[in-house]
């Protein structure tokens, strides 16, 4: 009898083994699933139209962390009629698609709050507004910067992210 509780103990146990090395492949699965549509949404989020029309504007992306890190940093270059150029950085805190999906709408709002408002301080108001209302982003942080290139001036405001920095080529 000892010997059958065992064989039954034993069979058992191996298909609980087998269950649960079935349920760890379908999380790794879902976890494939969901870093793949983070970077597409990442990567997309981090096309800028506007940066190929000014050379003079270097963009290099390097993720905190080693090996392919998705999260809700971001930057942005936009045109603005009439007098210049915007640019922007923020990150939001966290990884994955919800970073990702918060960092998408954050840059989307300012994107057009600057458009519309023209100053860098005005937008962040109106971005303060707007984080309040979604999940996940009150942990952000955003610097917006308005370059006149007719009088060569540089307006900027920052909310809880370094200032930009102006580096010249040499």
């Amino acid at each position: 009898q000892a010997l059958g509780e065992r064989e039954a103990m034993a069979a058992e146990l191996y298909a609980r083994a087998r269950e649960l090395q079935l349920a760890n492949e379908q999380l790794r699965q879902a976890h494939a699933r969901e870093r793949k549509v983070a970077v597409t949404l990442q990567e997309a989020m981090l096309q800028s139209p506007a940066l190929a029309r000014h050379p003079n504007i270097a963009v290099r992306y390097l993720p905190a962390a080693k090996g392919l890190n998705v999260c809700g940093d971001w930057y942005d270059v936009m045109d603005l009629p009439g007098f210049g150029f915007a640019v922007g950085v923020g990150d939001v805190v966290g990884h994955g698609l919800e970073a990702a999906a918060v960092m998408g709408m954050l840059r989307s709002a300012l994107s057009a709050a600057i458009r519309a408002l023209r100053e860098p301080g005005r937008a962040m108001d109106v971005l303060d507004l707007y984080t309040r209302a979604g999940e996940g982003a009150l942990a952000s942080t955003a610097v917006k910067a308005v370059i006149d290139t007719h009088r060569r001036h540089i307006t900027y405001s920052s909310a809880g992210h370094p200032p930009p920095v102006l580096a010249h080529a040499d």
